[in-house]
């Protein structure tokens, strides 16, 4: 793993564990939340294509993309005053700040996060054909 990526993988965890606390939330319930997102994020992105969403969903780079995208938003999140509000507050900001349906119409994945699920797609479905 290079430093950059170390680097990055560093900054998610320190964000991840700032948000639990500031939360009142576990692990779980942090990567569940980003899961279920970005599953529904893919339903809002690409509506009309359940192949799509499945070779994204089994997309590493797709979620490396999406767990970057969730930095940005953790982020944001963490550099407010999100401290001198309620939890209850905090968790309603939070929720809103990850809305997939806003994100879908807000971020986009890259050619090579479309291009590596892509390739896999066609590879699934050959082999579907061949295998019969």
């Amino acid at each position: 793993m290079n430093s950059y990526t170390q680097h990055i993988k560093q900054r998610q965890q320190t964000a991840k564990q700032q948000v639990i606390q500031l939360l009142g939330w576990d692990e779980l319930r942090y990567a569940e939340m980003q899961y279920r997102t970005g599953r529904q994020y893919l339903q809002s992105y690409i509506p009309n294509d359940p192949e799509g969403i499945d070779a994204l969903e089994r997309s590493r780079i797709f979620w490396a993309w999406w767990k970057n995208q969730w930095l940005i938003r953790d982020t944001a999140f963490l550099n407010t005053d999100i401290a001198k509000v309620s939890r209850l507050s905090a968790k309603r900001i939070y929720e809103y700040m990850h809305n997939a349906e806003a994100l879908a119409h807000s971020i986009y994945p890259n050619g090579t996060v479309l291009d590596e699920s892509y390739a896999l797609m066609i590879d699934n479905f050959n082999k579907e054909v061949v295998n019969g």
